[in-house]
């Protein structure tokens, strides 16, 4: 279990990664082939093309439409990765829950999402990436429910999440495990990341 936390590891943080420099291309980089080359890169790391990071850039952009955009995309962080819990899951079998913080500065840093990611026969391969011949991919996303700030609440059926997108995955499963990575600066989430502690 410990090889496979760490190549989940490996691969949302890749993935947050390519999701920044997405996000700051978008409005920095000048040219759109160039930005929506770096926007794909972010996307492939999801199971399904339609299910993606949102990121679009239609046309290129003047000098003075970066300056414009320069704060917007600067603005933009890698997100904090703060845990990875795993769960067997009935049917999608081994699933890992990794939970990450904003796009954005956020003081203290908290929980915002959770990328779900599994094994998948998909034929997309990612460089490096030979674990059981099948590839690790983002299968549905999760936003923190804003209505309990992921305490649980009628809103969100008492899991502290909504679905954003992907699959709409009703129970995580049996609980196999955590990997903790940073500790969040928000009390209510170290409450939850210490409870995680073995």
């Amino acid at each position: 279990m410990a090889d496979e936390f760490s190549a989940v590891e490996t691969f949302i943080k890749d993935f947050i990664h390519k999701e920044n420099q997405a996000r700051r291309a978008k409005y920095l980089e000048p040219s759109a082939t160039d930005a929506l080359a770096k926007i794909h890169e972010a996307n492939a790391a999801y199971e399904n093309p339609i299910v993606s990071t949102g990121i679009t850039r239609t046309s290129d952009l003047s000098p003075d439409e970066i300056k414009k955009y320069a704060a917007t995309g600067n603005g933009y962080k890698p997100r904090s990765l703060f845990r990875i819990s795993a769960y067997t899951h009935p049917k999608y079998g081994t699933l890992y829950y990794c939970i990450v913080g904003a796009s954005t500065p956020d003081t203290p840093t908290a929980y915002a999402e959770a990328f779900v990611v599994g094994r998948t026969t998909a034929a997309i391969s990612i460089e490096g990436d030979k674990l059981k011949g099948s590839h690790l991919r983002i299968l549905a996303q999760y936003r923190l429910c804003d209505d309990c700030n992921g305490a649980g609440c009628g809103q969100c059926g008492d899991t502290g999440w909504t679905h954003k997108l992907g699959l709409k995955i009703s129970a995580p499963g049996k609980p196999a495990g955590n990997r903790l990575i940073e500790r969040p600066g928000n009390a209510t989430h170290q409450a939850d990341w210490d409870s995680r502690k073995s």
